[in-house]
């Protein structure tokens, strides 16, 4: 693991200076036979500077299209009715890509997380001078080129849509990676539920347990067959690969302890990922150096300048995918003859309309949208592995509990931990790995795995409380509650050290620290 090595055949190095907001940076870019961009700077600002200009001069065209994406722009400059590959694959109509997006944007959900100021969650000086760094370096390179007109491939080259990107649409994207187990992956579960034509007149009612149940089991008779959840062809659509496996990922990894390596010293980790090979998901190869802080190898997430997958001197770790849900569907008792009014101990509560509006093709004009959100997050029609319909009786949405910002902080602290040990306390700390288990072999030898990321705090015994009949079936097929919304008593917990409100703390979550494997 000697991060040295790899610089006997690098070429002469580049000097990457540049200046934004009265802030100067300067990287200097090695690259190896194969392209890896090896960035040594002095401060964390110049770190990221010198990886977002490496990674705009070898992916511009794919990051524009990310921060189109992200942006909500995707209508006004492709068409509302072509399609988007989904972050964990599967295509995604535009209109409802924009529609999410502009959802996003729009409750200043970025914001607020940034002014999140105290706690796991809070993003330090660290994190937001590398990002700020990132959003300078990658515009210094588009401007060294002279713009989109200059940009040397002809995927983009001149298009309107590759523009210079602000510390919002960083941030998007960012976020984009650490809700793919939310609706990042489904922004149409989103885009699509609206509220049924009401048939019955009324107001609120008591929601009797009896009622209740009658009223979930219509939901799972409404798809005779499957129990409420998808066909093989709608599994399809969503890029699954069947019950019990989060669609569109997986990977896998071995950590050998000092009892499994010949020297009986040292730990070894081999790391097999199986991502994308294009869109948000895609690795990207780079060796990070602060010299007396951090130097660290392996890959990054495009467009996220921490390295999620890789090795120090001392420390290598990889990760796979989670069998663990990051959120959790809520089935709503809707008061007769008001499809946006859902019962909650005993009291009628209305849903919030958010007003969207998503520019159409060529800036002319636009498409106007409203969606729908309750006190435990927005009104869904589907949600990976189930089918969640609006009818004029029951609706249901959805408690993402991602990890937020959180990733940032997360991989950075790995980025410069030294052994298996400080990586279990850093990950115990904030949460932060949106949806995989990580695993981990370090000089001592010592093997980790854990499965530590933010699940949302539903025992066993509470599933069995208050899972819908909708969700016993997907509790007992995927390890997915579908929780009965009318009851306070159902509410998400909080475990003991959970990094942020209604998941499970990191204490709570498996972890095995052997030298073995």
């Amino acid at each position: 693991m000697a991060l040295g090595a790899a610089k006997a055949a690098a070429s002469p190095g580049h000097v990457a200076v540049g200046q934004s907001g009265g802030v100067r940076y300067q990287a200097t870019i090695v690259r190896t036979a194969y392209g890896v961009p090896h960035i040594t700077a002095h401060s964390f600002g110049s770190l990221g500077y010198g990886y977002g200009f490496a990674l705009a001069s070898d992916d511009l065209c794919m990051m524009a299209q990310i921060y189109v994406t992200v942006g909500g722009n995707r209508s006004r400059f492709f068409g509302p009715g072509a399609t988007v590959q989904g972050p964990g694959g599967g295509e995604i109509p535009n209109l409802d890509s924009d529609i999410f997006w502009r959802s996003v944007i729009g409750r200043k959900l970025i914001p607020r997380l940034l002014a999140v100021r105290t706690g796991a969650g809070a993003i330090g000086p660290q994190v937001r001078r590398l990002m700020a760094g990132y959003v300078a370096g990658y515009n210094g390179y588009l401007a060294s080129v002279g713009g989109a007109g200059g940009v040397p491939d002809p995927t983009c080259r001149g298009q309107a849509w590759v523009q210079p990107v602000t510390m919002l649409d960083a941030y998007l994207a960012v976020y984009q990676v650490s809700d793919l187990r939310g609706l990042s992956s489904e922004p149409d579960a989103l885009a699509e539920a609206q509220p049924p034509a009401a048939t019955t007149a009324g107001r609120a009612y008591p929601a009797t347990a009896s009622a209740l149940s009658t009223l979930a089991s219509s939901v799972v008779r409404a798809a005779p067959g499957t129990g409420g959840l998808p066909t093989a062809s709608q599994l399809r659509k969503l890029g699954g690969q069947g019950a019990g496996s989060f669609p569109g990922t997986g990977s896998n990894a071995i950590a050998v302890g000092s009892a499994g390596t010949r020297d009986h010293q040292h730990g070894m980790l081999l790391g097999n990922p199986h991502i994308l090979w294009q869109g948000a998901l895609r690795l990207y190869q780079v060796q990070l150096t602060i010299p007396g802080t951090m130097n660290v190898e392996g890959a990054t997430l495009i467009g996220i300048p921490v390295v999620v997958i890789g090795f120090t001197s001392s420390a290598a770790w990889s990760e796979t995918t989670s069998r663990s849900w990051t959120a959790v569907p809520y089935q709503l008792t809707l008061v007769p003859g008001h499809p946006t009014e859902y019962v909650y101990n005993g009291r009628t509560v209305a849903m919030t309309a958010q007003p969207v509006t998503v520019p159409k093709q060529g800036g002319h004009g636009t498409i106007r949208h409203t969606v729908w959100f309750t006190r435990y997050g927005p009104v869904v029609n589907h949600y990976m592995v189930a089918g969640l319909p609006w009818t004029t009786k029951t609706a249901f949405a959805l408690a993402d509990e991602n990890s937020g910002l959180r990733i940032l902080s997360q991989f950075l602290d790995v980025d410069e931990a030294g052994s298996a040990a400080a990586v279990l306390a850093s990950l115990k700390k904030f949460q932060g790995v949106p949806w995989n288990n990580t695993v981990v072999a370090d000089a001592t030898g010592h093997a980790l795995y854990a499965d530590i990321l933010p699940v949302p705090d539903v025992t066993n015994a509470e599933a069995a409380n208050c899972d819908t009949a909708i969700g016993k079936v997907t509790f007992k097929q995927d390890d997915l509650p579908v929780l009965d919304g009318s009851r306070p008593s159902c509410a998400l917990g909080t475990g003991p050290g959970a990094a942020a409100p209604g998941i499970f703390g990191g204490g709570q979550e498996p972890t095995l620290m052997s030298r073995d494997f």
